[in-house]
């Protein structure tokens, strides 16, 4: 049984959204590229938020706004994730391809990747 309001967010999302929060405001960003940097953290936490509801075309969008952005091992980690959930193959190999082409020497994508 699940604690909390109808369609609240479960417990750790909302943990995970409240440290992300104050991390946010401990931090001082430098410039325009920490605005940036903030925008796609929040893009993640909303992502993790809307797999979470079962939103998963939500998640891809978010997602796809984040890599547009930060085009990273980590994003496209996430995205090839939520496509592998949606059974959409295809896009989650050439995701993980971009996300070994980003690091390289991530083992775990490696292994990912081989299986």
């Amino acid at each position: 049984a699940r604690c909390g309001a109808p369609g609240a967010a479960p417990p750790a999302v909302m943990l995970r959204r409240m440290l992300l929060a104050a991390l946010l405001v401990t931090a001082q960003p430098q410039g325009a590229a920490g605005a940036a940097e903030r925008t796609t953290a929040q893009l993640r936490v909303d992502s993790d938020e809307a797999v979470a509801r079962g939103d998963l075309a939500s998640a891809v969008s978010l997602l796809s706004q984040a890599i547009e952005r930060e085009p990273t091992s980590k994003n496209y980690n996430k995205r090839f994730r939520v496509y592998l959930r949606q059974q959409r193959f295809r896009e989650a190999l050439a995701d993980l391809s971009s996300a070994l082409q980003a690091d390289p020497s991530d083992a775990q994508l490696r292994q990912q990747r081989a299986r």
